[in-house]
């Protein structure tokens, strides 16, 4: 996976944290998605962008918004409006 086993350490220990692109061949190499299946449209959205390696700012531009509003979903700060909510859904189904 071009991974270091430091880095593996690290976040088995929780001192870090994958990053996307780290999410993607994490899934890809353990055939699944690691974390609990996803229940909210936060998670659902953070569980797109894992499996497909897609940064916030990549996500964001799929739907026409800044990576940081994307940020701002997944983590339960503000709701997308409806018509957005139409559009992730069309993308992350």
């Amino acid at each position: 996976m071009g991974i270091s086993p430091s880095t593996i350490e690290l976040w088995e220990t929780n001192r870090s944290t994958p990053d996307v692109r780290s999410m993607k061949k994490i899934i890809e190499f353990i055939g699944c998605y690691p974390l609990a299946e996803p229940t909210t449209l936060s998670e659902r959205i953070r569980k797109y962008r894992y499996v497909h390696g897609l940064s916030l700012e990549e996500f964001g531009q799929l739907l026409g918004v800044d990576g940081s509003t994307v940020w701002s979903w997944e983590n339960g700060k503000y709701m997308p409006l409806l018509e957005t909510i139409k559009i992730i859904q069309k993308v992350i189904m």
